[in-house]
């Protein structure tokens, strides 16, 4: 299960340690369960910006030792954009750039 943005589950009117709203509350619970009762067979990712899961992770006790790993990949800058772009351009629709 990968849940990108994981944050949005996070009421952002509450805050760091807020309550959230009832749906918000209901889905990390469900989700807690879920990865609790399935931790041998279900892998769930959590996305989204450094920053913003940070929050989610502190203002859910559950989260943090259920997903104790952290990965953080650094966004691409405007040349390695360009290089991506002018590899596929080539390799996948046989254009070149000028």
């Amino acid at each position: 299960l990968f849940l990108d943005e994981a944050y949005a589950l996070m009421d952002s009117s509450a805050g760091v340690g807020g309550s959230g709203d009832t749906f918000s509350q209901e889905a990390l619970r469900t989700l807690l369960t879920e990865v609790e009762n399935h931790r041998t067979n279900l892998m769930v990712v959590l996305a989204g910006y450094k920053e913003k899961m940070g929050r989610l992770m502190r203002a859910e006790e559950g989260l943090s030792r259920r997903f104790p790993n952290r990965l953080h990949l650094d966004d691409y800058t405007a040349a390695e954009l360009a290089s991506i772009c002018e590899t596929v351009a080539r390799t996948k629709h046989q254009r070149e750039f000028e």
